[in-house]
Parts: C-alpha cells; sequence; structure tokens
C-alpha cells in the first residue's frame, strides 16, 4: 500500500513582498454575544481560582516560615542549655 504523502522537508516558495497590497474586509464576527460573555466569565472564573491557589500558597509558606523559625529558637535555646550544662 503506497501513501503519496509529502515529504516534510519539501521547500515550498512563498510569492509575498513588503510592496503587497493588504485588504481586511473580514469584518464578520464569528461568534455571538451570549457565547463571548460564556467566555469572558470562564476566564473570570479561571482567574479568581488561580488567584486562590496562589493566596492559598503564600499562605503555607508563611505559615511554614512562622513555624520553622519557632522550631529553629527552640533548638538554638537547646543547643545553649547543652553547653552551658557541658561548662
Amino acid at each position: 500500500m503506497d501513501l503519496d504523502i509529502p515529504e516534510a522537508e519539501e521547500n515550498i516558495e512563498l510569492n509575498m513582498s513588503l510592496n503587497d497590497s493588504y485588504e481586511d474586509d473580514d469584518f464578520e464576527i464569528y461568534f455571538d454575544k451570549a457565547t463571548l460573555l460564556n467566555h469572558l466569565n470562564h476566564l473570570e472564573d479561571d482567574n479568581l481560582f488561580k488567584i486562590n491557589l496562589l493566596q492559598d500558597d503564600e499562605a503555607n509558606v508563611k505559615n511554614f516560615n512562622e513555624e520553622a523559625a519557632v522550631k529553629v529558637k527552640k533548638a538554638e535555646k537547646e543547643i545553649e542549655n547543652v553547653e552551658k550544662s557541658i561548662t
């Protein structure tokens, strides 16, 4: 079974010039107002969800840093007590 599949490296010549005229007569809108509003609502919901995730992450990092600072201070006090008991 031999299929005629064009080569991926096939050279395609584009006959374009910077001096070619350009026309943009395509003023048709391809979606209706309801579809646009639904899409914008979806984007807003998605962005709010991502903002909420980011705020949760920031709160978790803050809590982690606070807990770590307490543990470090506790460990430093224990080390100080051990050093005092040695001397």
